[in-house]
């Protein structure tokens, strides 16, 4: 994870070389792959689905599935990332991998059953050949979360301690952020940014949600500036930034600036960014003097925004920043 993004770019570079020096099918497939994940990795989505769109003179059309899911999970598109493995999986492919990232899936769309039944898989294989994966005893612990297994969450990150302690306090903070502790919480995500010279993504940014609920905006601010500075993550992960710092400006009460922000956020869909416009609009209405027909607009928008996350708990508000876990 030194420079995630660089390491990318040089696969991009070295395929290009390999490209002309296939000599099968298996060749290419392997090289094409390689392509469309350092595409994807870097974001660049439509990079990625020409590579795929190769790979299907190449490659069984499972593996073409699975790159697709892969594409459309990056992408947030949990949905279709739901349907393309299941593609790949109707052809054929029921591995570790296929089952850990369609079990992510679900859990974001919200079937933890289904995301259960998925993880509970690869922990299964994983056991008869006596290993633990990672990210499936990561899942595992957001899914007890969900539902509210406290005992069970707490064994799952207990495990995680022994297998990357950073991602062990990243994941504890987020248990005690959801369960309302949010000094605790600020307390373990500074202990998962300290116990790794190289943070994650996710670590700083969930570190910064911390500071700002805890009002402390100007050390916010500085992880934001972090995270920006920060080479490894290239322009990467723009919306959940934006997001941030839409949420600063708010903890800031500087409105007008928190309504800018959240105008760039691209994906509009996601209950967390509904939660940020909905506090944004709150807040630019009451204190910033507006045209009628402006005011129109963006009071109907706000009615519409509190209807659909009436019945959403707060606590599950703020799942995104999970997404930011490679698991590939």
């Amino acid at each position: 994870m030194l420079n995630f993004i660089f390491y990318w770019y040089k696969v991009i570079e070295a395929t290009e070389v390999a490209l002309n020096k296939c000599k099968s099918k298996s060749d290419y497939e392997t090289v094409i792959s390689f392509r469309a994940k350092a595409f994807i990795h870097q974001e660049k989505w439509q990079e990625a689905e020409q590579e795929i769109q190769k790979l299907k003179e190449y490659a069984p059309l499972r593996n073409v599935y699975y790159l697709e899911g892969f594409l459309n999970r990056k992408q947030r598109k949990n949905q279709d990332a739901i349907n393309s493995y299941l593609e790949a999986r109707r052809y054929g492919r029921d591995d570790e991998a296929l089952n850990r990232e369609l079990g992510h899936c679900y859990f974001f769309v919200g079937e933890y059953e289904k995301a259960n039944n998925c993880v509970q898989k690869v922990l299964q294989r994983q056991q008869d050949r006596k290993r633990v994966n990672f990210y499936a005893l990561d899942l595992q612990a957001q899914i007890a979360i969900a539902l509210g297994d406290e005992d069970l969450a707490l064994g799952s990150i207990d495990q995680l301690r022994d297998i990357d302690e950073s991602a062990y306090y990243y994941r504890k903070s987020r248990f005690e952020f959801l369960l309302g502790d949010k000094n605790v919480a600020e307390q373990c995500a500074e202990k998962a940014k300290s116990s790794n010279k190289n943070p994650r993504f996710q670590t700083l940014a969930h570190l910064a949600l911390c500071k700002i609920v805890n009002e402390k905006v100007d050390e916010a601010e500085n992880i934001l500036n972090e995270i920006d500075q920060n080479q490894q993550f290239g322009k990467t992960n723009l919306d959940i930034r934006k997001g941030l710092r839409t949420r600063l400006a708010i903890a800031r009460k500087k409105y007008e600036d928190a309504f800018h922000l959240s105008n760039e956020i691209r994906d509009r869909t996601s209950r967390s960014y509904k939660n940020i416009r909905r506090d944004v609009l709150q807040g630019y209405l009451n204190t910033c003097a507006l045209p009628d027909s402006e005011r129109i607009k963006l009071n109907a928008e706000l009615t519409r925004l509190r209807t659909e996350l009436i019945n959403i708990n707060e606590a599950d508000l703020t799942p995104e920043i999970d997404n930011y876990f490679d698991l590939d």
